[in-house]
């Protein structure tokens, strides 16, 4: 994920909103760094990667997938309809779909270089993948007068946080830990 990228929003609350979001995004990329390090250690110490790599798996298929498919039907689509943004946003819903296929390979890995390598390529997908909507999508979205990202996101903890109950990884029952104050 890109650092030092400024989003220039419409009004303050789609400015707001693209901080909550970015935030969100940072969360979710520390927790996955988090997990993939935890298989990282197990590999290293030479123990049974599995509860690691369910760990792993458990995160993508109870937050990122339903944080990507909520994207889909609100970010997405409200980006798809700039001409200019349509292909980006193509290629960041096959990627979703990418995403999903790496974390049946890595749930499917056994041998702890397998689990590590499908780990290690579910963490590098991800990152790139949630630097390009911080750096592309929220902006283009903020910026237009015509989207209400605020809208768009409202409610949604999927996109936002909030709602989640992970004390092991800072947050707890009453919000996501992202430090968006969405919780």
């Amino acid at each position: 994920m890109s650092q030092g990228i400024v989003t220039v929003a419409s009004n303050p609350e789609d400015s707001q909103m693209a901080e909550a979001v970015i935030s969100h995004h940072a969360a979710m990329v520390g927790r996955v760094d988090e997990l993939v390090g935890a298989v990282a250690a197990a590999i290293t110490a030479g123990v049974e990667t599995g509860t690691a790599r369910d760990a792993v798996v458990a995160y993508f298929r109870n937050e990122v997938l339903p944080h990507a498919k909520a994207e889909e039907s609100t970010l997405y689509e409200a980006a798809a309809r700039n001409d200019r943004a349509r292909m980006l946003i193509e290629t960041m819903t096959v990627e979703h779909d990418t995403i999903a296929e790496s974390i049946s390979r890595l749930e499917q890995a056994e041998e702890s270089g397998a689990v590590g390598a499908a780990a290690g390529a579910l963490d590098a997908l991800f990152t790139t993948h949630v630097g390009r909507e911080n750096d592309f999508v929220i902006p283009l979205l903020a910026g237009d007068p015509s989207v209400s990202l605020a809208g768009l996101v409202e409610g949604l903890h999927e996109l936002i946080g909030g709602e989640e109950s992970q004390s092991e990884s800072g947050k707890n029952a009453s919000g996501c830990g992202c430090g968006c104050g969405h919780g």
